[in-house]
């Protein structure tokens, strides 16, 4: 097999990557995204005989925070390959370049959120990206009751930064910039949501709440003081959500337990090619542990530049993605 060539696309060509996403993920999406974040330099795109097959894009993202440093970071978005071109590599030819793109110019740090759980296999043997985040989420059928004494109030993107910032204090985390925050409130909204706090009588609480094509509403986030990470805090923060968002089914992401007794793990050594299913008491599983009915899994991959492997170092805490916009 020849070379695979990759390269930023020309101006003309952006009907092309809009065919690619179209086939790949429908059009819901699509004018927001090229609305909101397109950029040529930003967008590498795999070519068969000089006509775009595959595509990806680098999104600034804001800061990996960790043990107490803020690394510029950047999140590969949106990688897909037209059906007739796929099995030949050229997505992982599209994620080697967007991760060598963002290191060499102003992002240190770059993340992945597989759409799927056999992509980290996939893109672990093929690129510098290794399992980093994880995540716990639970499915409910029914919801809790709801309670008069919580609060459910739709909030700007400014005041939800601020409260995620203080409810992940001491948790390696992404913390979004105006305009990730801005495009996750935006992809909300297409269907009904946005971001949310929460009051009730434990403390506040931030949510982003999505109600999918299917009707299923998913919390793709729920921060709660770490003090407060128990069954009652969890469902009354539902409840709440639910009363608002009526639906037969509801899924829930918070970030995997803290204070697992471990020792520290350096990120070239974090389980990789490793799902976390319930019942596995192997790897990363016993790491982390299982939360209140929660199952936690790995959720996003984490590409640092040659030299930064140390910044990396994490203890007693899962790092958590934060905002994904599947």
């Amino acid at each position: 097999m020849s070379e695979i060539i990759t390269r930023n696309p020309r101006i003309d060509e952006i009907p092309a990557l809009r065919h690619i996403w179209e086939t790949a993920f429908g059009g819901s999406d699509e004018a927001l995204f090229f609305d909101h974040y397109f950029a040529v330099d930003m967008c590498i795109t795999a070519v068969s005989g000089d006509i775009p097959a595959s595509a990806g894009y680098l999104l600034p993202a804001g800061n990996l925070i960790i043990g107490g440093k803020a690394v510029p970071c950047a999140t590969i978005y949106a990688v897909a390959t037209l059906p007739e071109s796929r099995g030949c590599g050229f997505g992982a030819a599209v994620v080697r370049e967007l991760i060598n793109t963002g290191h060499s110019s102003a992002y240190p740090a770059i993340a992945l959120c597989p759409s799927d759980d056999g992509l980290f296999g996939y893109y672990g043997s093929r690129t510098d990206l290794r399992d980093w985040f994880y995540v716990s989420e639970q499915r409910f059928d029914k919801a809790p009751s709801f309670s008069e004494h919580t609060k459910l109030t739709l909030i700007s993107d400014d005041e939800y930064g601020r409260l995620r910032e203080k409810l992940l204090d001491g948790t390696p985390h992404i913390e979004p910039d105006k305009r990730a925050l801005s495009y996750q409130r935006r992809l909300c909204g297409l269907l009904g949501g946005g971001l949310f706090r929460v009051d009730t009588p434990g403390g506040f609480y931030c949510a982003v709440v999505e109600v999918q094509s299917d009707g299923e509403v998913w919390i793709k986030e729920l921060l709660t003081p770490r003090c407060g990470r128990s069954e009652a805090v969890v469902t009354c923060a539902l409840a709440a959500i639910a009363e608002a968002f009526p639906a037969g089914a509801y899924v829930v992401r918070i970030p995997a337990r803290h204070g697992v007794s471990r020792s520290t793990i350096q990120y070239s050594q974090l389980p990789n090619h490793e799902p976390l299913e319930s019942g596995n008491k192997s790897g990363a599983d016993r790491l982390l542990g299982h939360d209140i009915g929660f199952v936690s899994r790995r959720f996003g991959m984490l590409a640092l530049r040659p030299g930064m492997i140390d910044t990396a170092c994490i203890d007693n805490t899962a790092p958590w993605y934060g905002l994904a916009y599947d």
